[in-house]
């Protein structure tokens, strides 16, 4: 099936509208955001708060502990010290 032809002024008032319409829609409503577009933003602990967390990695080789302590220097900041420790077997060791 053929399309009918359209003339170049019909292109170029569609391209005018699309443009407009994109501007006017971001004018309308303020863009405020906390977290990243892609994937989940980072977690803060509250001003003067402190966390403690162990985390468990299994693989090949034997497994990881790691130890973290978090201390919040504001409501947007974390400091973290993180301490991992290794654990294999004595045959993984030679």
């Amino acid at each position: 099936m053929m399309r009918p032809p359209t003339s170049q002024g019909s292109r170029r008032f569609s391209g005018v509208l699309f443009f407009l319409a994109c501007g006017l829609a971001s004018l309308s409503t303020p863009a405020q955001a906390h977290e990243p577009i892609f994937g989940v933003g980072p977690h803060t602990i509250f001003e003067g708060g402190l966390a403690a967390e162990v985390e468990v990695e299994f693989d090949e080789d034997g497994f990881t502990n790691g130890y973290e302590l978090a201390y919040g220097l504001t409501p947007d900041l974390t400091a973290t010290v993180s301490v991992p420790l290794v654990l294999r077997s004595e045959a993984d060791q030679r």
